[in-house]
């Protein structure tokens, strides 16, 4: 399955920079999902539990509020508050 780049930046570091094959996040109308080469798209961002899925590898985390970006198959999410991805430092993650 195709790849996209994904970061996840938090107020105070990037929590998270690098491939992903898979995101599901809680909209501020709904859950929704990405894949590599999604529709350019910028959405607000609810509170919830998202997944984050790297090959066959996932990782569940808690988001609250914030925005993401994707367009170019590149995804910025910039979250307002995030828990749960502490395990996944940004230089292990390149």
């Amino acid at each position: 399955m195709a790849n996209f780049h994904l970061n996840i930046v938090s107020a105070l570091e990037t929590v998270f920079s690098g491939e992903a094959t898979a995101l599901t996040l809680p909209g501020a109308e709904g859950y929704f999902g990405l894949l590599a080469h999604h529709a350019p798209i910028v959405a607000v961002l609810g509170e919830g539990e998202a997944t984050l899925r790297v090959g066959t590898k996932e990782t569940t985390f808690h988001i609250k509020g914030g925005f993401l970006e994707m367009s170019n198959n590149v995804c910025t999410l910039l979250p307002e508050e995030v828990r749960g991805l502490d395990h996944l430092k940004p230089a292990a993650a390149e």
